[in-house]
């Protein structure tokens, strides 16, 4: 039997989220929110997916450091609405997220990428922290 290894954070860019949501809708879907995903970190600024770009991320502070570890594969909670536990399409945002996927040598649907802290512990994240991507 094999280990499971876990993932404190999970970091996602406003800009992929829009991505799929503009797939979404084009294939007649309807959008989804982040919550869905259930990020805890949400990055602006950046190409859609660019968090798939990168191996750290950085304060501008120096006062904490993420790194990038690998994709996160969702699940069937992303199909769930948070708010009435409803699930109006069983296939949706997973069937997008499976043909969006840039990891073609993967099976699933992935979106954002799980992340270890690196340094910083103890440190406070505050909404609208700059970072360094890299």
């Amino acid at each position: 039997m094999g280990s499971t290894l876990g993932y404190p954070f999970l970091i996602v860019s406003e800009a992929s989220l829009h991505a799929l949501n503009a797939q979404l809708v084009a294939n007649g879907a309807s959008p989804v929110p982040m919550t869905r995903f259930r990020p805890n970190i949400v990055l602006s600024g950046m190409a859609a997916f660019g968090e798939d770009r990168c191996a750290t991320v950085t304060a501008v502070t120096q006062a904490y450091r993420f790194a990038i570890r690998k994709p996160c594969q969702r699940c069937k909670t992303t199909t769930v609405d948070q708010q009435t536990g409803v699930i109006s399409n069983p296939k949706e945002p997973l069937k997008t997220l499976t043909a969006m996927t840039p990891y073609p040598h993967l099976n699933g649907a992935y979106f954002g990428q799980n992340t270890t802290l690196t340094f910083g512990d103890q440190q406070v994240i505050r909404v609208g922290d700059l970072q360094i991507v890299d």
